[in-house]
C-alpha cells in the first residue's frame, strides 16, 4: 500500500503539468519531471543522476521508473485525470477480470460488478457472466490486452458459456460508452439484532466530495 500511495502522490502532479505545459519543449517538461520524481517518489534515491531528457515525456517518465514499480502511470489530459479521481469516467458501466483457460493460450474474461443506471445494466449485463471477446475478436494470451483496449469506445461484448472447460458462443451484447458518475455507496442497511443496531456499508471507492 505504501508503493501505491507513494507512486500515485507523484503521478498526480506530473500528470497535471504535462497536461498544462504542451506547449512547452520536451527537455523543460522532463526537467520538471525529474524534480518532482526527485522529491516525492518512493524509490527516488534510485533514480540515476543523468537521464535523457531529450525522450517524449511519456517515455521519459516510464525511464525513470524502478523494475518493481507496477502502479505508476502519466496522464496527458489532466481533467480526465480529476474526473476518475472523482469517479466520472468514460465507460460501459461494468467491471471484470480475466483467467487463463486450461489449454494455456486461450484468455476468457468474467464480470465482477455491474454498475446501476449504466448501459451494462440496461443491456442486462450481469455479475457472473462470461466472455470470450470483444467486437468478435477472441482474447488469447498474446493479444487479450490489445481486444480489452476496445472497450474505452463504443464495442459488442461476446458472451460466453463455459462447460467443462469448452467455451461455446452465448450472445452479443452492444454497449454504449458514456460519462457515468458513480456513486460510491452501493448499499447500506441497518439491522436490528438482540436490541441493537448494526450498519452495514458497501462503500466501492474513495472519492472526493462534491458537496451533496
Amino acid at each position: 500500500m505504501k508503493t501505491k500511495i507513494a507512486a500515485v502522490i507523484a503521478l498526480f502532479a506530473v500528470s497535471i503539468f504535462y497536461s498544462c505545459e504542451k506547449n512547452e519543449t520536451a527537455e523543460s517538461v522532463n526537467d520538471w519531471i525529474f524534480k518532482n520524481m526527485k522529491t516525492y517518489y518512493l524509490w527516488n534515491e534510485e533514480i540515476p543522476a543523468n537521464t535523457n531528457k531529450t525522450l517524449e515525456p511519456s517515455s521519459y517518465f516510464k525511464s525513470l521508473l524502478h523494475r518493481d514499480d507496477r502502479f505508476s502511470w502519466i496522464q496527458d489530459n489532466y481533467l480526465e485525470l480529476l474526473n476518475s479521481l472523482s469517479g466520472v469516467n468514460m465507460e460501459a458501466g461494468y467491471d471484470f477480470n480475466v483467467i487463463e483457460m486450461p489449454d494455456n493460450y486461450t484468455i476468457v474474461g468474467y464480470i465482477t460488478y455491474v454498475k446501476p443506471a449504466s448501459p451494462a445494466e440496461t443491456k442486462g449485463l450481469r455479475r457472473g457472466d462470461y466472455f470470450f471477446g470483444v467486437n468478435g475478436q477472441r482474447m488469447n494470451k498474446s493479444n487479450y490486452q490489445a481486444v480489452i483496449s476496445q472497450m474505452s469506445q463504443n464495442h459488442t461484448l461476446n458472451l460466453a458459456v463455459i462447460n467443462n472447460d469448452a467455451i461455446s458462443d452465448s450472445a452479443a451484447i452492444a454497449l454504449t460508452v458514456m460519462e457515468y458518475k458513480e456513486n460510491p455507496v452501493f448499499l447500506d442497511s441497518i439491522y436490528n439484532i438482540e436490541g441493537k443496531k448494526i450498519g452495514y456499508l458497501i462503500y466501492n471507492a474513495f472519492y472526493a466530495d462534491n458537496g451533496d
